[in-house]
């Protein structure tokens, strides 16, 4: 038995049962949260919603010529463009919390420019967040449009149908165009970007910017894997992803995350280019030890334009950032992590102590070995309470409200028309049974993973949505609209689920048992899928 293939089962299937555990936990918290069942006033949305999707569905599954999808899901995003345009000229949000401090730095980025930064850097517990998330967003939108909420809430709409137009063509590249049709549905019902349009949201700068970053590295992936692979094409697409990696982690702080899932990709690179010629444990140290020169000639072009290319781009735009404007968010991650309480559920007011009074007052020379000894102590004292910690977490995590609470506060400023104020309740009980839903379709998706198999290409929001899942889970702040960011994979996942192509027919019985414990099946399977 190959050791390496081994290892690498082991902790496929041990991931996959970890977020298939997670899933029906967030199936399950959504069901069973008080009042819904109770409520009939949300009933006439939930079948319309319900029905609207189904017709879509049958619409998708019964046409065969991918012309005729590709026309239906142009058209589906030609509809969802006109409908949260109608949405924002209807609704208003006032702006509150961070959307509000966002759209005031870009007002005064506008008015004083790059001098605003001394007056913004007490705003936060991470200096220079709020400037860096405005200038890129909010401050562009003011000076081009002027101080107008409802170019805000345009742009918006705009940046979210210009996601959907680069997501369903990466999907329909890696999955089908059927399915990337039907991932569309899944995320035009996101309640988090309905409602985050009509805020200074920079979650909502994140959909198009990671949808593209996705798109340039499968098409960096599929120039690697080329035969008749040409440098020049793949170096212009190297800049590119060093570029979006950029944006995104001025704009989202996102940049380490994309970065690990690189690393990730680059590993499975190497991993899969060799796994024939490791038959042994001893085999895989002769191979590190004494490398080919295949092994080395493609280790270095991997290396080369998965990562050093990117992040040479990287440095050169936040040096050249830095320079011009004197400023960068620089996190003391340490301290970040180490104000988890496993007896709550790391929201921001149970972290923000320990963040800004305690840890501050604690001599620099031990400060970061106290944090240590600390973090380590609220993982390892109770194992049964940190399990039941994560649980909380992710029930935080599942909980499709997080932007409703902050768009439907009712309106202070004069400008500001009509809230979405008067319903809260019902759409949030609506929003939860829906959300219910779908956790349950993602979590048979995930426990039938062996018969719909993913291709290499998506291997990068794979590993960008599962570190980042796990981050949170684990260390950071949870907030509940930070499921937002699953929603590509999530998407394509339940759409592969109900409109994919099944290997079932191909499979036998004792081959799908088998397959829990064995990676022969799914070897099998994506045979000719790469």
């Amino acid at each position: 038995m190959r050791i390496t293939a081994w290892i690498v089962r082991c902790g496929t299937a041990t991931a996959w049962t970890v977020f298939a555990v997670l899933a029906f936990h967030a199936f399950w918290v959504n069901v069973t949260r008080p009042q819904w069942a109770f409520s009939g006033a949300f009933y006439p949305w939930l079948i319309a919603i319900l029905g609207f999707s189904v017709i879509y569905l049958t619409i998708l599954y019964r046409t065969k010529r991918d012309s005729r999808i590709h026309l239906i899901a142009l058209l589906f995003i030609a509809v969802t463009l006109v409908c949260r345009t109608l949405w924002v000229r209807y609704f208003d949000a006032q702006q509150v919390s961070d959307f509000l401090t966002y759209w005031d730095v870009g007002r005064s980025i506008v008015v004083d420019g790059v001098a605003a930064q001394s007056a913004l850097l007490a705003l936060s517990d991470l200096p220079g967040v709020y400037f860096l998330r405005s200038i890129f967003y909010t401050a562009p939108i003011q000076y081009i449009f002027g101080d107008s909420q409802q170019w805000l809430e345009i742009v918006n709409v705009f940046l979210v149908t210009l996601a959907m137009l680069v997501f369903y063509d990466f999907g329909r590249r890696l999955f089908s165009p059927r399915v990337a049709a039907g991932a569309l549905l899944l995320f035009f019902w996101n309640p988090d970007i309905w409602y985050g349009v009509t805020l200074a949201n920079h979650d909502i700068v994140f959909l198009p910017g990671f949808a593209g970053l996705c798109w340039v590295v499968h098409r960096l992936d599929t120039k690697l894997h080329d035969r008749r692979f040409v440098l020049a094409p793949a170096v212009l697409l190297s800049v590119a992803v060093g570029l979006l990696i950029f944006v995104l982690d001025v704009q989202r702080g996102f940049g380490r995350p994309s970065w690990v899932a690189l690393i990730l990709l680059l590993a499975y690179y190497l991993y899969d280019h060799h796994r024939q010629r490791i038959a042994s444990l001893a085999d895989g140290i002769r191979l590190a030890c004494t490398p080919s020169k295949d092994l080395l000639r493609k280790g270095v072009l991997f290396l080369l334009v998965l990562l050093l290319i990117p992040l040479g781009m990287y440095e050169l735009c936040r040096s050249a950032f830095v320079r011009s404007t004197g400023i960068w968010s620089e996190s003391d991650y340490v301290t970040y992590f180490s104000a988890k309480d496993v007896l709550g559920s790391d929201r921001w007011a149970e972290m923000r102590l320990w963040r800004t009074e305690y840890s501050p007052q604690l001599p620099e020379d031990i400060r970061t070995e106290f944090s240590v000894r600390k973090l380590t102590s609220e993982f390892f004292t109770d194992p049964a309470e940190t399990g039941r910690h994560l649980l909380r977490k992710n029930a935080v995590l599942s909980d499709p409200g997080g932007t409703l609470g902050f768009s439907s506060r009712p309106a202070i400023d004069p400008w500001v028309g009509r809230t979405n104020s008067e319903t809260v309740p019902m759409q949030r009980e609506l929003h939860q049974l829906l959300a219910a839903i779908l956790f349950f379709l993602l979590f048979l998706r995930l426990l039938l993973h062996p018969l719909f198999p993913l291709r290499r290409g998506v291997f990068f929001l794979v590993f960008f949505t599962a570190f980042f899942y796990l981050l949170i889970l684990l260390f950071s702040e949870a907030q509940p609209r930070y499921n937002l960011f699953t929603v590509f994979l999530t998407s394509l996942m339940v759409a592969q689920l109900l409109l994919g192509q099944s290997s079932l027919k191909n499979v036998k019985w004792w081959q799908l048992l088998k397959a829990s414990t064995s990676a022969d099946l799914e070897r099998e399977i994506t045979d000719g899928n790469n």
